[in-house]
Order: structure tokens, then sequence, then C-alpha cells
């Protein structure tokens, strides 16, 4: 329980500093959306914003690993020790 704690810390810390940086890159993006095209950056803001989605579907897929590792561990130690208990 302490590993699984942890790691949902962690994911969650990384994902909300991710989802402030995709804020920031699209909110940049769209408030200076004339400069963005007059110096032909649509592509860098394009990249930006996609690696950002990208480590945000990375963390919450980590995130969903270590949620099913969790559960599988304390369904699996339950039922094994509802077999001791019936021997």
């Amino acid at each position: 329980a302490e590993w699984y704690g942890r790691v949902t810390r962690s994911t969650g810390r990384k994902t909300q500093d991710t989802l402030a940086e995709l804020g920031r890159v699209s909110s940049e993006a769209l408030q200076l959306l004339r400069t963005v095209r007059a110096l032909n950056a649509e592509d860098l803001h394009r990249r930006l914003f996609q690696r950002q989605n990208d480590i945000i579907n990375d963390t919450q897929r980590q995130r969903g690993v270590a949620l099913g590792v969790f559960s599988a561990a304390s369904n699996g130690l339950g039922v094994l020790l509802q077999m001791v208990t019936l021997l």
C-alpha cells in the first residue's frame, strides 16, 4: 500500500505540473495567435502541445499499471487468506 501511495502521489504531481504547462502553451498560442502565425511557429506550438499530451498519457498509463498491480496484489492476497482460513 505504501508503494501504491508513492506512485499515486508522484504521478498525480507530474500530471498536475504537465497540465499546467499544457495550459500555458495553449494559452500562449491562443493569445499570441497573430504572432505565432507571423513567425510561422504553428508547428513548434503543435509539437510543444503534443509533447505535453504525451507526457500526461504516459504518466496516467503508469498510474493505471500501478493501480492494476496493487488491485491484483490486494485481491489475490485476500483470496489466498480465505483459502488458508478454510484449510
